[in-house]
């Protein structure tokens, strides 16, 4: 962390653990003013954010959905199961961490609400088909600006997917409509276009977690099987 003896002040601190964004965003930001003698950097602002391991899983995973579903609920835009999952979600995570909840949801039952959710939007076999897709599309050495139309089948976790270059954007689309069409009764298929773009943008932004999302799952796990043993104490009482 930068001191105030370095050639940059603490300007301003955002804490995002105490007072969590109603989208359940959690961590802490510092925002740096550079106040050195070097005038080409004179009064920039440089931001540090500051997360535990389980809350980083949760930004991580959201980042993930995000890329897979072409929404925008890192800007809390999007579908709104998918923004009350990732709620009830972090709620979840500040138990495990002991770190205040949401006020908006301090009389709801955000276990129960996370596991309808779970269910009803088949996130573990979405985000195990993510992260096996991102690793046929890093294997693939022409996928520099190509498109991915992939077809998740969350019944077995399976997935199929056709390559698009980037001149036949058009086809990609009109190839997705068809498939969305043939699958709107079919709740087990769900499509998906994505550009390898955008897959390079989130490996850059997440080096480390790369569409792995198996720390959120195991989190997730940890939650539900809290509440499960807390009710098997309270039976056996």
């Amino acid at each position: 962390m930068l001191h105030s003896v370095s050639a940059a002040a603490l300007h301003s601190k955002k804490d995002y653990i105490k007072h969590p964004k109603e989208s359940g965003y959690r961590g802490i930001h510092l925002i740096y003013k550079y106040d050195g003698t070097k005038q080409d950097y004179k009064n920039l602002f440089v931001e540090i954010q500051l997360r535990s391991k389980i809350q980083h899983s949760w930004a991580t995973a959201v980042e993930v959905v995000d890329t897979f579903t072409n929404q925008a609920l890192k800007s809390n835009q999007g579908q709104e199961d998918w923004k009350e999952f990732f709620r009830y979600a972090s709620n979840e995570f500040s138990k495990l961490e002991r770190t205040p909840s949401l006020k908006t949801l301090e009389n709801e039952d955000t276990n129960k609400k996370l596991r309808e959710l779970l269910e009803k939007l088949q996130v573990i076999n979405k985000l195990k088909a993510f992260s096996v897709t991102t690793r046929h599309i890093e294997n693939n050495p022409a996928n520099d600006n190509e498109y991915y139309l992939l077809i998740l089948n969350t019944e077995d976790a399976s997935i199929g997917f056709i390559t698009f270059p980037p001149s036949q954007l058009n086809d990609a689309n009109k190839t997705y409509s068809e498939y969305e069409k043939n699958f709107k009764d079919d709740e087990t298929k769900n499509v998906v276009l994505v550009s390898s773009f955008s897959i390079k943008e989130l490996k850059k932004a997440y080096p480390n977690y790369f569409a792995d999302t198996r720390e959120f799952i195991a989190n997730i796990e940890k939650c539900i099987k809290q509440v499960a043993r807390a009710a098997t104490a309270t039976v056996d009482g």
